[in-house]
């Protein structure tokens, strides 16, 4: 297998084995009479600078008459178009009584697939180090006689040192509090016994500074290889987080006692509407009615006006604030949830609207079994007023329509209650569910504007939303969902 050539004393070649040529990729022919600083003898050095030939072994060992051995060269191969590596050796011959050698046997190997491969490793190994060097995580090998073999830029950060501080150095007598740590242990039992281990460390270093970190240790055949993912700032924010939670939590408590505080003024207050102000109502009802009765004779027609006037604004009185205890009432109720159905609470509604008002022509158009998880006497009360609005809202059309159903919108369920009626302007929409709020007047049609009010605080009561949707003279639709 090896290639063997034969060069004269001028350096020219006389003969090469069959090996020569092949690896060489000139034939016999074409070799004989080449020296080595033929154009077509082209070398190149192992960096692949050129190869003069007077530094070819061949011609050294004609100048020197020594031998020239492992000799590593790359000869150009004209059937390739490439080099091929060789590991030449040349010897040269004497003749009797003479020091000067009258021929050069020079023999070589084909390492040419030996170099490749280890050109292919250096790659790799560049490739390996560059992914470990630019790695967010630190990675460090610590050898057998614990020392740094290897740092990676992440660990020079993390343990606030450069390298050239570190190779070499036995990393406990780097960081002395590291024998303490129970890392140290773990970097022991993996070495000894070849296994991996995963935990979080906490490191206090020389100066003080406290860092927390990911740790990942594998045995490798230098000792062990230490991954490391720095979470001190996740830690820190951990800690943060506590502590801002143990301060909402505290905030809470104070938030929770001033409500129940309001809370408790809001029922003094509701006692004394309730009480205080129904009786000094109930007065000015009652003597203004025993005006009308009794002394209708000794009063003109604008004095009788009067007398109704305050009669009609205290009996008002009297509904508002009827209206806010319910409303309040509604606010502190305790809820029962179980399954209500809503269709037949509106039917139930409608039945009784119907019985009140023989006379008008009116249709309801209920969607059967619509089921939903809610407090059923709160349900039935919004309900009841979103129903009494669009009656109240549709009474002076010659007929009346009243519709109630479940629809999608975006992926939920969305429940409606829709009428006839007079509408409004959606550019009031915002005021609609406002206690003491009106869109229209007194006049148009009674109300307190407490009836959204109660609406809305039901829904929210059960973690939904209620809007509306109109236009003037062509109906009103409540959409809500829980």
């Amino acid at each position: 297998p090896l290639g063997k050539i034969y060069q004269n004393a001028n350096g020219e070649i006389n003969d090469a084995n069959r090996s020569a040529e092949r690896i060489l990729g000139l034939t016999l022919e074409q070799l004989q009479g080449l020296t080595s600083i033929d154009p077509r003898w082209k070398s190149i050095h192992e960096d692949g600078s050129d190869f003069p030939g007077d530094t070819h072994p061949a011609a050294i060992t004609l100048q020197t008459g020594k031998p020239v051995y492992n000799s590593i060269m790359g000869v150009f191969n004209p059937i390739t178009n490439n080099y091929t590596w060789i590991n030449i050796n040349s010897i040269p011959r004497f003749k009797d009584g003479n020091n000067k050698p009258f021929e050069v046997i020079a023999t070589f190997e084909d390492i040419t697939e030996r170099k490749l491969t280890e050109q292919k490793l250096r790659e790799s190994e560049i490739l390996l180090r560059s992914t470990l060097d630019n790695m967010m995580e630190g990675c460090q090998i610590i050898d057998r006689e614990f020392r740094y073999a290897y740092v990676n830029a992440e660990t020079e950060r993390q343990l606030g040192r450069p390298k050239e501080e570190l190779l070499g150095k036995i990393y406990y007598e780097i960081f002395p509090a590291i024998i303490e740590n129970p890392m140290f242990g773990f970097i022991n039992e993996c070495m000894i016994n070849h296994t991996n281990k995963n935990f979080l460390n906490e490191f206090i270093f020389p100066d003080g500074r406290v860092g927390c970190y990911k740790i990942n240790i594998e045995p490798v055949p230098e000792g062990v290889l230490i991954l490391s993912e720095d979470i001190s700032d996740h830690k820190k924010a951990e800690a943060e987080i506590k502590a801002l939670n143990e301060t909402l939590e505290q905030k809470v408590i104070d938030r929770t006692n001033q409500l129940e505080a309001v809370n408790k003024e809001l029922e003094s207050f509701s006692y004394s509407v309730s009480h205080d102000l129904r009786a000094p109502l109930r007065g000015i009802d009652g003597f203004s009615r025993i005006l009308q009765k009794d002394f209708t004779e000794m009063l003109n027609e604008q004095g009788l006006d009067y007398l109704a006037r305050i009669r009609k604004a205290s009996q008002t009185m009297g509904q508002l604030i009827d209206d806010m205890l319910k409303l309040s009432r509604v606010t502190k109720a305790e809820m029962k949830i179980e399954k209500v159905n809503l269709s037949e609470i509106v039917a139930s509604i409608t039945n009784e609207i119907k019985e009140l008002n023989l006379a008008r022509k009116a249709e309801f158009v209920i969607q059967s079994n619509i089921e939903v998880s809610g407090d059923k006497n709160l349900l039935r009360i919004a309900l009841q007023n979103l129903i009494s609005n669009a009656w109240k809202y549709s009474s002076k059309n010659d007929s009346t329509k009243i519709e109630f159903g479940k629809t999608i919108q975006e992926d939920s369920t969305v429940y409606f209650i829709r009428d006839n009626g007079v509408g409004f302007n959606m550019k009031y929409v915002n005021k609609l569910f406002g206690a003491f709020q009106r869109l229209h007047s007194v006049s148009e049609f009674e109300g307190t504007g407490i009836g959204l009010a109660t609406v809305n605080r039901i829904i929210v009561k059960h973690g939904g939303r209620i809007w509306a949707e109109a236009e003037i003279n062509k109906g009103a639709s409540f959409y809500f969902k829980l």
